[in-house]
């Protein structure tokens, strides 16, 4: 689950390959913006190609103020993404290609005041959900709110951090039938992110209890530490 969630957050915020940096080129051009973007800019741009040890490279326009203005992500001749960004940097449209050139996915972004909206479009331009990222007072991701093309919840994740702004506290909740049947609470390192204690509660799509369990990570072990009944009782943990 953690590693789910932190990859969401860097789709959502930062569109890059998961790879490690290798190596920047810098080099001028002028001419206008391609017609896809979002915004309309005539004038000088630089683009910076940036290449990733997996053989995937970006390729991201800035503008003469050196606000970015596009990026692609490319894996080889293969474009996977293309990511356009308004006037005040803020991201306003991504679109995830296919490798025989169709779009995958369509997903366009306003900002209301802390809040980020993520709309989502299939291939055929179909609305498919949308997702609302708030950000706390240090611009740090506070919840995740993830609802269906029907405008039904189906997942809510929340984040908690320390005084030095380090998470410390993962919870994610999924829905069925608008019944919260698993939520899961993991407290996490703030040294290196790795989890220590995960907490899950489960309900079956009815709203009948499953389970309520604790883990504790040592090391390379996962081990139950506490067990709950329907009525938050302890239960005896089998050695």
């Amino acid at each position: 689950m953690k590693k789910y969630i932190i990859l969401f957050f860097l789709t959502l915020f930062v569109f890059s390959s998961a790879a490690c940096e290798k190596e920047e080129q810098t080099y001028d051009q002028s001419g206008e913006i391609e017609e896809s973007a979002k915004q309309e800019y005539s004038g000088a741009i630089y683009t910076v190609r940036t290449e990733y040890e997996d053989g995937t490279y970006a390729l991201r326009d800035y503008r003469e103020d050196g606000i970015i203005f596009a990026e692609r992500l490319y894996d080889g001749n293969f474009l996977k993404s293309e990511s356009f960004y308004g006037f005040d940097g803020q991201l306003e449209q991504q679109i995830n290609y296919r490798q025989n050139g169709d779009v995958l996915t369509d997903t366009l972004y306003t900002v209301n005041g802390r809040e980020v909206i993520a709309k989502g479009y299939d291939k055929n331009g179909a609305y498919t959900g949308k997702t609302v990222t708030s950000l706390n007072i240090n611009d740090l991701v506070e919840s995740v709110v993830v609802y269906n093309k029907d405008g039904v919840l189906n997942e809510e994740y929340f984040y908690g951090y320390d005084s030095q702004l380090r998470c410390i506290r993962e919870e994610s909740v999924s829905y069925e039938n608008n019944i919260a049947c698993v939520t899961v609470i993991q407290t996490l390192d703030p040294e290196n992110g790795e989890v220590l204690l995960e907490e899950t509660v489960q309900y079956t799509p009815f709203g009948a209890f499953v389970l309520h369990e604790v883990y504790e990570y040592r090391d390379d072990d996962i081990i139950l530490v506490e067990k709950y009944d329907v009525n938050g009782n302890s239960l005896p943990i089998e050695q």
